[in-house]
């Protein structure tokens, strides 16, 4: 990331997308940036709506040092396959 500015990113929503439905997730083209500064707020956030508060207290305070990836939404795309679905 630090030599190219241009990233394309398919997080997965859920992170079991794979075997259970809804099938939906977000595709995202866009120059990245990465920052220094938040990721212990992010960490945080992130992991307290998935682990809860305790747990996502203990995961953010374990982690090293990282960054946070910018981008743009200006040209995301997403799907939701739940309306095809039996």
């Amino acid at each position: 990331m630090s030599r190219c500015d241009t990233c394309s990113a398919i997080p997965l929503l859920p992170a079991d997308f794979e075997a259970n439905a809804p099938f939906r997730g977000i595709r995202v083209e866009s120059e990245a940036t990465l920052r220094r500064e938040g990721v212990t707020e992010a960490r945080l956030a992130i992991a307290s709506r998935y682990l809860g508060p305790e747990q996502g207290q203990r995961f953010a305070q374990a982690r090293g040092p990282g960054f946070v990836l910018g981008l743009s939404l200006e040209h995301a795309r997403s799907w939701d396959l739940a309306s095809i679905l039996p």
